[in-house]
C-alpha cells in the first residue's frame, strides 16, 4: 500500500503522502511510526510539520 502511495505522488496524482497514511492509521490500518517516517522520508516530506510534529 505505501509503495502505491508512493508511486502515485511520483506521478503528481496526489499531492503528500504523510497525510493519507497518517488517516489510514487513525482509522485501523496498522503502521507503527517507523514506518510512516520512512514513507516519508522516502516522499521527500520528512521536514514536513504534520499536525503531531510541533
Amino acid at each position: 500500500m505505501i509503495g502505491v502511495l508512493l508511486r502515485a505522488k511520483e506521478l503528481g496524482r496526489i499531492e503528500a503522502v504523510t497525510p493519507l497514511l497518517e488517516s489510514m492509521q487513525s482509522q485501523g490500518y496498522w503502521l507503527s511510526d517507523e514506518i510512516i517516517e520512512h514513507a516519508r522520508e522516502l516522499a521527500d516530506e520528512a521536514g514536513d510539520a504534520g499536525p503531531d510534529n510541533d
